[in-house]
């Protein structure tokens, strides 16, 4: 009596070449549905994290930004006078357009040496950097 359940139980584990292919099929069938529902939610995640990390940003985070989008807008619309008004009265810095540092009235100078040749610049920001604020921006 002992043999024949024991052959039953053999029999009853062993699968056909067609059931093994249809299990094999139903496996890759879930295993695709798995890695299109990843790939789905991970795109989800990635388009919707801008704007969360937006939503999280601090006031100077943003107002920082702001001034980054102004910044290349002035450039991109060729408006020195805009963009003039981004920088303080007394600045002074070292423009790669030029020899020795300029102040306040030269800060255009290395858009007009490019627009004068008739290029236009432009930039796209796709990503915003993270930064710490440790004073004001102004």
């Amino acid at each position: 009596m002992l043999v024949a359940f024991a052959a039953i139980g053999i029999l009853a584990g062993m699968t056909t070449p067609n059931q093994r292919s249809t299990k094999i099929l139903l496996y890759q069938k879930a295993l695709r549905r798995r890695l299109v529902f990843y790939f789905l939610a991970g795109a989800i995640t990635l388009s919707a994290a801008p704007a969360i990390m937006r939503a999280e940003e601090s006031a100077d985070e943003q107002a920082l930004w702001k001034l980054e989008h102004d910044y290349w807008h002035y450039v991109q619309e060729n408006d020195l006078a805009a963009y003039s008004t981004l920088w303080h009265e007394r600045f002074l810095g070292w423009p790669s357009v030029s020899p020795v540092p300029v102040h306040k009235d030269h800060i255009t100078d290395w858009i007009t040496s490019q627009t004068s040749k008739g290029l236009s610049l432009s930039l796209s920001i796709s990503s915003r950097l993270q930064f710490r604020s440790r004073g004001t921006l102004r």
